[in-house]
């Protein structure tokens, strides 16, 4: 049984190899656009810094194939692209924010782990294994990978709860044995939809059990502690459009499937009863790892700016999209590429001074946005190619 959980969380660490010298042109305007690969590929990843580039090598926009990399170098310009030695066959893959561990996923066997050192990547090598497993995160230094095992349920739509579990590494490079944290809700909605989401410190799991109560768990010394309530969401709905966690635990933002409008919920001793942010319906919706910058377009087509300030949460950018929109969103800079008869348009926000500036048009021609956590690397794929801007 095939599940297709999308991932929510671009997991990272920090390190030397993403410390390269910042643009000439750093600041509130992107520079022109270099070519980070001379052909296509899906499921672009950017490291915290925008120094190192994975993607899978498939032109098809779902078809599994080898993961390629690629270095910025000093001189200013990208690396030729390699391959990752064993990484075939992978449908997704996801990056340390330091460039030096990739967790992919090879769908029907499991998910595979390589690591890099200097400029070499090591073989890939199974992480998690198993036919019924899907919707891997991991956290940004590659210490904590969570996933969902729908082992047991042999139909489709799955009719029981999915386990939860996870995995954590030790000091000497090792992995711990699988636990189950939690339960998450089972049906149709699970498997297009992400049930549970991973902080990008890997302190925090956050997914919505099987009777639709959205709860949380903290990691203390390598072990998950009992799990606690967020909200009790319908139990009529169908499961949760989006869901996402501030990367260090604390806020949580998610979207009911049914009614589409935007909720979230703060830590302070404590989760705090939800507060509702907007009233209309999204239909595409990003979140930043700060959770205070949050992007969607609504059923009405208008692109929205969502940014927490110390006083509570202001809108801006209200934009009116024609045609298909996808969004992107990290703490300092939103992107989207709107598809319309002939070509699709890639627009970014800046965040300077505490103002969103923009947007500004960097491409005709683009899909598959991808920012890196620093906002100052933007990548997406344009015809046969693989582009990239920095600022």
């Amino acid at each position: 049984m095939r599940i297709d959980v999308r991932l929510l969380v671009s997991a990272a660490v920090l390190g030397l190899i993403c410390a390269v010298p910042t643009p000439a042109h750093a600041g509130s305007t992107w520079g022109p656009p270099q070519v980070l690969s001379q052909t296509a590929g899906r499921s672009i990843q950017l490291s915290d810094y925008g120094g190192v580039a994975v993607w899978v090598g498939s032109a098809s926009a779902q078809g599994p194939g080898p993961v390629r990399t690629s270095r910025y170098r000093p001189a200013g310009s990208w690396s030729a692209p390699k391959t990752i030695p064993g990484a075939n066959g992978v449908s997704s893959v996801q990056l340390s924010a330091d460039g030096n561990a990739v967790l992919m996923e090879v769908v029907g066997t499991g998910y595979l782990w390589a690591q890099r050192t200097g400029n070499v990547w090591g073989t890939a090598q199974t992480l998690i294994a198993g036919a019924q497993v899907a919707g891997a995160q991991m956290s940004r230094d590659a210490r904590v990978v969570a996933w969902v095992d729908w082992a047991g349920s042999a139909t489709t739509p799955v009719i029981v709860p999915g386990a939860l579990r996870s995995i954590v590494r030790r000091e000497d490079g090792t992995w711990s044995s699988p636990i189950t944290v939690g339960t998450v809700l089972p049906g149709a909605a699970s498997q297009s939809r992400v049930p549970f989401a991973l902080s990008r410190n890997g302190s925090t799991l956050v997914w919505l059990d099987e009777t639709s109560n959205l709860r949380s768990a903290r990691l203390l010394s390598s072990v998950w502690q009992p799990s606690v309530s967020i909200a009790q969401l319908n139990p009529a709905a169908s499961g949760l459009a989006h869901l996402a966690i501030e990367r260090d635990g604390n806020d949580v933002v998610w979207m009911l499937a049914e009614d589409n409008t935007i909720a979230f919920s703060e830590y302070i001793a404590g989760w705090q009863p939800a507060e509702q942010l907007t009233a209309e319906a999204s239909a595409a919706i990003a979140t930043a790892p700060n959770a205070r910058t949050i992007v969607f377009v609504d059923t009405a087509g208008y692109f929205n700016l969502l940014f927490r300030t110390s006083t509570g949460w202001t809108t801006s950018a209200k934009r009116l999209l024609r045609g298909a929109a996808r969004v992107t969103a990290v703490n300092s800079a939103a992107a989207y590429t709107q598809k319309r008869p002939g070509k699709s348009v890639l627009r970014s926000y800046v965040l300077s001074r505490g103002q969103w500036l923009g947007p500004v048009k960097l491409s005709s021609k683009a899909k598959q946005p991808s920012l890196a956590a620093d906002g100052n690397t933007l990548a997406w794929v344009s015809g046969g190619r693989i582009l990239a801007v920095k600022r």
